[in-house]
């Protein structure tokens, strides 16, 4: 008996799939994802099988039983895009910025990793939010058109970030005080370190200089 190994047609790495080997098939779906997402706006719980079912008889012909497992998967995935619920439990942003929803990029596992990427401003979360691998993200990275996204979005969440860095130096945050186990007050705390950072790049001429200058002291 010769054993086999299924190969996985999706970006996500298993213990099946051989090294090297990504996702070559058309998406079967892709002509009619419009199509599915208003079916999804209008009922947010429909299964994925009573959709594959009504898109058989509107496509008759198009969809064979064997990709039904294909259209779960994308269903998982375009609703991890729009909500990032479920089994995934990450840190996330509580604004959200629409740069990637303004581009038009064919392959809608790029569009949920980079909308994921906006709401947890982390590759790995968001690689975990929208159900892909990191290495597919960095292999994307080689087509021009998503590496400008990315940018794009990157700027976003970096701008994001100093933006909260800013805060935590200047406004700082409360702390709650506890006094023979029960909370007392609040005591405001503020970063001197992140002060440091924001100000050797902002003047570096001028930090930067006495900071190296303590380093070599």
């Amino acid at each position: 008996m010769i054993a086999t190994a299924r190969i996985s047609t999706d970006d996500n790495y298993t213990k099946n799939c051989q090294p090297g080997r990504s996702r070559t098939r058309a998406d079967p779906f892709e002509k009619v994802q419009k199509e599915i997402r208003r079916q999804l706006q209008a009922n947010p719980n429909l299964q994925a099988k009573v959709l594959f079912i009504a898109l058989q008889r509107q496509h008759p012909g198009k969809f064979l039983d064997g990709q039904l497992r294909t259209l779960q998967r994308r269903l998982k995935s375009w609703r991890e895009t729009e909500s990032l619920v479920g089994k995934a439990r990450v840190p996330r942003r509580s604004d959200q910025t629409s740069i990637c929803g303004d581009v038009q990029l064919e392959n809608p596992r790029q569009r949920a990793f980079l909308s994921a990427f906006e709401r947890t401003c982390c590759i790995r979360w968001a690689a975990r939010a929208a159900c892909v691998s990191r290495e597919s993200h960095y292999r994307w990275l080689r087509d021009p058109t998503y590496a400008a996204v990315f940018e794009q979005t990157r700027r976003s969440v970096a701008d994001y970030l100093e933006a909260m860095a800013v805060e935590r130096a200047s406004e700082g945050w409360l702390e709650p005080v506890f006094y023979q186990g029960s909370q007392c007050g609040e005591v405001r705390k503020y970063s001197d370190g992140l002060m440091h950072l924001l100000l050797r790049g902002m003047m570096p001429e001028k930090y930067g200089a006495f900071g190296r200058g303590r380093a070599q002291a």
